[in-house]
């Protein structure tokens, strides 16, 4: 039996995690499989919501009458051992973990009949395979990753080294601080450094961006789907009560401010569609996507344009900020930007995650 068909099959359901993997799992229980989960079960409620899509989040030490239930954890992978082990001590003994195949099954039943967001898998095949250059952000800091892992980098994905110009160079590795490059920045703009050189430097037909530890799932009939896109992103995550709840977690209110206000200033589509975007509950995480090379260059125009000025207004004032911020801004503005431009014909696969 597929976990899919224990999915469907289980009597009670309910739902390990209350942030965005398990906000998605929970929407999809509820839209494409018909099942409202139990409960969304957590270790502590503190900065978790009291209910997901009007299902109650309960602590773990309130959920002992739910020991019957199939339990998905809907967590980082990083913590599923862990939960796994607090959940078998609390006598819960029928346990799914949720690692991103799984998730993608269960969110595309969610995508496909629901909502905007066309599948990859589902468009069609056609022509040869299109001129295509992939570049897989690494850093010095990164961990060695085991060869047997990398067996979706194809010919057409190359290495490249974020921050070079500030960490010594990787032996062998293409670097970010060649020509005309930001990677002296990388401590604000992590993997961005990477995807400004790509922009400046790259002229293939199609342009990608792939974390050193996460790559978009891409086969070779999706090569030939590619005839038909303007590009492909990672499935949109969904956090309850919308976009804005999970961008916050990770910026001031000073800083949205400023970017709300850079928007304004352009005087363009993008500000009026922001006030109604920051309230759905879709948004693409981790600066990572396949484009046309067209669209990829204009998506970098309007990201580095913001991204610079946010930059300057904090530094001009001297008010410190976190490392990363900015990285943290791309991922807002990634999402504004192909939210905003609706007439792209995007294709959405899964995550794989290679540690």
């Amino acid at each position: 039996m597929t976990m899919m068909e224990k999915i469907q099959m289980a009597k009670r359901i309910a739902v390990y995690g209350a942030q965005a993997t398990a906000c998605g799992v929970v929407l999809s229980l509820i839209v494409a499989f018909k099942r409202v989960p139990e409960a969304v079960i957590v270790s502590d409620m503190s900065g978790n919501p009291e209910e997901i899509f009007g299902v109650s989040v309960i602590p773990i030490e309130n959920a002992q009458n739910l020991k019957d239930c199939l339990i998905l954890v809907a967590t980082p992978i990083y913590v599923h051992n862990e939960i796994m082990e607090t959940l078998y001590a609390n006598g819960f003994q029928t346990i799914i973990p949720i690692a991103n195949e799984l998730e993608y099954e269960i969110m595309a039943a969610y995508y496909r009949g629901a909502t905007r967001f066309d599948l990859l898998e589902d468009i069609p095949q056609s022509g040869g395979t299109p001129d295509i250059g992939i570049f897989r952000v690494c850093s010095a800091r990164d961990a060695i990753v085991k060869e047997a892992l990398l067996t979706h980098m194809r010919e057409f994905v190359t290495n490249i080294q974020a921050g070079a110009a500030i960490s010594g160079h990787m032996p062998g590795v293409l670097t970010d601080d060649v020509g005309e490059n930001i990677s002296e920045r990388n401590s604000r703009y992590s993997e961005l450094t990477a995807t400004y050189w790509v922009w400046k430097h790259v002229t293939t037909a199609f342009k990608g961006i792939y974390h050193y530890r996460r790559l978009l799932h891409l086969t070779e009939a999706d090569l030939l789907r590619l005839n038909h896109l303007d590009a492909v992103l990672p499935l949109p995550m969904v956090k309850y009560p919308n976009a804005s709840a999970q961008f916050k977690r990770y910026i001031s209110n000073d800083t949205f401010e400023v970017i709300m206000g850079l928007l304004k200033s352009r005087n363009d589509d993008y500000y009026a569609f922001a006030h109604q975007y920051w309230y759905e509950p879709y948004l693409y995480n981790y600066n990572m996507l396949i484009a046309r090379a067209q669209v990829f260059d204009d998506y970098c125009s309007f990201l580095f344009d913001i991204l610079f000025k946010v930059e300057h207004y904090f530094d001009s004032r001297r008010i410190p900020k976190q490392e990363r911020y900015i990285g943290y801004i791309g991922e807002i503005l990634t999402s504004l930007y192909f939210m905003a431009n609706s007439h792209l014909k995007i294709g959405h696969t899964r995550r794989t995650n290679l540690i």
